[in-house]
Order: C-alpha cells, then sequence, then structure tokens
C-alpha cells in the first residue's frame, strides 16, 4: 500500500509504501529508504525482506509506467509475426 504523507514545510511530501514479506512489515518512505524489523536488518541495515520489497516496488513502478503509456512493451514485428501465424493455423 502506498499513501503520500503531506507535510508542510521545505521537505513537501513524503512517499510512504508499505509491505508484508514473510509476515515481517516492511516499510519504504521517500528520503528515508527501507526499514524492516527483523533481527538481520537491525544488524546490517539490509535483509531479504528490504531487498524482496524493493524488487516488488520497482515492478509495480514498471507496470503503472506502461499502463500509463497504453501500449505494449513487445515490439510490432512480435504481434505481425503471431498474427501471421495464427492466420496460417485457421485456414
Amino acid at each position: 500500500m502506498e499513501t503520500i504523507v503531506e507535510i508542510p514545510g521545505r521537505g513537501g511530501s513524503i512517499v510512504r509504501s508499505e509491505y508484508r514479506i514473510d509476515r515481517h512489515p516492511v516499510v519504504f518512505e521517500s528520503g528515508g529508504g527501507w526499514q524492516c524489523v527483523c533481527h538481520e536488518f537491525v544488524n546490517s541495515n539490509a535483509c531479504s525482506h528490504t531487498r524482496e520489497a524493493a524488487g516488488m516496488r520497482a515492478a509495480q513502478a514498471k507496470i503503472k509506467e506502461r499502463l500509463m503509456a497504453g501500449r505494449s512493451q513487445f515490439p510490432e514485428s512480435v504481434w505481425a509475426s503471431r498474427a501471421t501465424t495464427s492466420r496460417a493455423r485457421n485456414a
């Protein structure tokens, strides 16, 4: 879940994303980075939960970008060759 927190002042708004990875709450805050409550994170400031959540966040951003663009990620030539192949099967 992503929320935007409006804080008056010079810093502007903060984007806060919350994830639950293997029953561990993982939080990302713009300007603050990742936070997790597991022992691995407490000891080294990084863990498998934050890495997985970062991957999820990146994938969600790419999906959103593609939806906003309103077009496919596949080149035209891929669809053209598939259309040709499917017509041959149906004939």
